[in-house]
């Protein structure tokens, strides 16, 4: 939902899937590199540390140790899914950024190298088979679920689906989620036809059943019935063979089962354990806290946390993993200039006048603040209990629109200054995100996740009673509708070819399309003069001239600067003024989550925190 990387929720049919796939495997991989030398000495206390053990031999018993891993410094890790450990303790997979392109890097811990997997450009939800020796995962640029063995680089694209995560049984099936509004399916690790296994339960405020995982023996699944808040949130069990649903926990995401005898969880920031009868599926004491500072993704429950049955525990401190973020002005040329405290933000929005800025703080609950810019200040918007984000300025300055996740993402109108009540405006049963406002402030644009293949762009006309309308709906994924300066032309983004670009077409009446971008593009964004459009190529901002005339006509693409800037797949994280400088926001270099606690032997401190007798 909040994917930092890959968000789009889709409205798919569990019908049957198309014939697997196979891709060719490529000769070599992308790149493969040495670690820094101290990083390669502290993976050799890993690597001798994790002896792959036969199946059916306990580890021996060690000292708990602790160590941190880094990747290099080009290489950063993923927001969500980042880190997954091979069922034996043997591999370390993460989901790993380079030039603002997600890839799965795999870390043999008796090895010094980590290794990019050629064909994972865009990857989430990695998961594992029970032998390690291949990987499941979910691919944003076509929405496919894919198998790939390790040994060949050989994938193969099983399912359509891109959310929740999934889980690979002993009797080779796969459980997953297919995307943001399912429940749980099956099927067979090869390809075939989904099998709907769950339904989510609107009464109860389930907005999709995710991060399945197979207990012991296959024939039971673990997963979260997810909610918004997260306290909504609940862990339970289903059985494969009679299809029923048992509930474990309330008030918990991410379960996940450890050979200990105890079931692990997320609560809050803190990941939690308590003694699990896996025969009575029943917990069996009360849950303890064993590990602070984990930081969930509050838009769909999993965490940076991993552990694998040789007792070896994986995790980034949430420290690291959602550090405060500094707000900066850049100008074309890519020069900075820090302003205001450092905290987490997201979304940022210009007022008209420039006096302000509308934007989220994502801490344990995301609100809506307002950026005072002369004085600095930070006035907070919103106080429901729901999550509040992505705040559009209405033309005259007083108001401001926003998504709340009630759920689904509903839209709302209120003042400005956090004064009043909040006005509903959408309300549907799928998610709703307000994308623009024309300039009259009489139109705006949505996106909406009614389509099979993502988003649609709705209108609505604002203080009327006429129903909303789609606007731009066709068989493909088209979003970040945005109203140019004069409110003749709306800029997009469409995956129609394949690829996501960057569209502009006359409004109202459409018809007259012209694609901008050349090499992918993405979020685009309008120049206050309505002579530029601007949007995000990897981790470039581009930028192309445009003349409207009965036609648009645009010039060659051409990077404005780069950056280590928020760039989420599904939210507009940055604006433009009218002076041309851009508000980014920016993660500091030496701050971007590279760095892995290791725990070797972890059981031990399980069990002395909390016991099964």
């Amino acid at each position: 939902r909040i994917h930092d990387i890959a968000d789009s929720r889709l409205m798919l049919t569990s019908s049957a899937a198309p014939a697997p796939e196979v891709e060719p495997a490529p000769r070599t991989p992308i790149w493969r590199r040495l670690l820094p030398w101290g990083v390669a000495a502290a993976l050799a206390v890993v690597a001798g540390g994790l002896a792959i053990l036969p199946r059916d031999q306990e580890p021996p018993p060690g000292p708990v140790q602790r160590l941190s891993v880094n990747l290099p410094a080009e290489v950063s890790l993923a927001q969500s899914e980042a880190i997954v450990l091979s069922p034996d303790g043997s591999s370390l997979m993460m989901v790993g950024i380079e030039d603002g392109v997600q890839k799965l890097l795999l870390r043999r811990l008796d090895s010094t190298e980590i290794e990019a997997l050629p064909g994972t450009e865009g990857v989430n939800n990695p998961f594992f088979s029970p032998d390690g020796e291949s990987i499941g995962f979910t691919r944003d640029k076509d929405k496919k679920i894919l198998t790939m063995s390790l040994a060949t680089g050989r994938a193969t694209v099983i399912a359509t689906g891109d959310w929740g995560g999934g889980s690979w049984g002993p009797d080779d099936t796969i459980v997953y989620t297919p995307n943001y509004t399912s429940g749980l399916h099956r099927i067979p690790s090869s390809g075939g036809t989904p099998e709907e296994l769950t339904q989510p339960d609107p009464e109860r405020g389930e907005l999709g059943h995710f991060w399945p995982e197979h207990l012991p023996g296959g024939d039971v699944v673990l997963f979260t019935p997810f909610s918004v808040p997260l306290s909504r949130s609940r862990i339970d069990t289903y059985d494969l063979r009679s299809g029923e649903v048992k509930t474990l926990i309330e008030d918990g995401v991410w379960g996940r089962y450890s050979p200990t005898g105890h079931l692990v969880f997320i609560r809050d920031h803190t990941l939690m354990a308590a003694p699990f009868d896996l025969g009575k599926l029943e917990i069996a004491g009360a849950p303890v806290p064993i590990l602070t500072d984990i930081i969930p993704d509050i838009g769909q429950g999993d965490a940076p946390v991993t552990f694998a049955a040789n007792g070896t525990l994986a995790y980034v401190p949430g420290a690291v993993m959602n550090p405060p973020r500094q707000l900066v002005w850049v100008n074309p040329g890519g020069h900075e200039t820090p302003f205001g405290e450092a905290r987490r933000y997201a979304n940022p929005r210009i007022s008209p006048d420039g006096a302000r800025i509308a934007l989220t703080i994502r801490d344990k609950s995301w609100d809506l603040w307002s950026l005072e810019l002369d004085r600095g200040t930070l006035s907070r918007l919103s106080f429901e209990p729901a999550t509040q984000f992505g705040a559009l300025w209405v033309p005259d300055g007083n108001r401001i629109v926003y998504s709340q996740d009630d759920p689904p993402y509903n839209l709302y109108r209120r003042q400005a200054d956090g004064t009043g009540e909040p006005e509903l405006l959408i309300q549907t049963p799928i998610d709703n995100e307000a994308r623009s406002i024309s300039p009259d402030g009489r139109f705006m644009l949505y996106a909406s996740s009614g389509s099979e293949a993502g988003y649609d762009l709705w209108l609505v006309e604002l203080d009327s009673d006429l129903e909303p309308e789609p606007w731009l709906a066709t068989p493909f994924n088209e979003d970040f509708g945005a109203f140019s300066p004069d409110g003749n032309w709306v800029a997009y983004q469409s995956d129609e070819t394949g690829q996501q670009q960057v569209y502009v077409n006359r409004f109202p009446e459409g018809g007259r399309k012209l694609q901008v971008s050349v090499e992918g593009g993405s979020r685009p964004l309008w120049s206050r003069d309505g002579r530029e459009l601007y949007f995000w190529n990897g981790a470039r901002v581009m930028a192309v001239t445009v003349t409207a005339g009965d036609r648009m006509t645009a010039n060659q693409p051409r990077e404005l600067f780069r950056g280590s800037y928020m760039t989420t797949n599904n939210r507009q994280d940055y604006d433009v003024a009218a002076d041309g400088r851009f508000v980014m926001i920016k993660t500091p270099d030496e701050e971007e989550p590279r760095q892995i606690t290791v725990v070797l032997n972890w059981f031990q401190e399980l069990e002395s925190l909390v016991p099964t007798d």
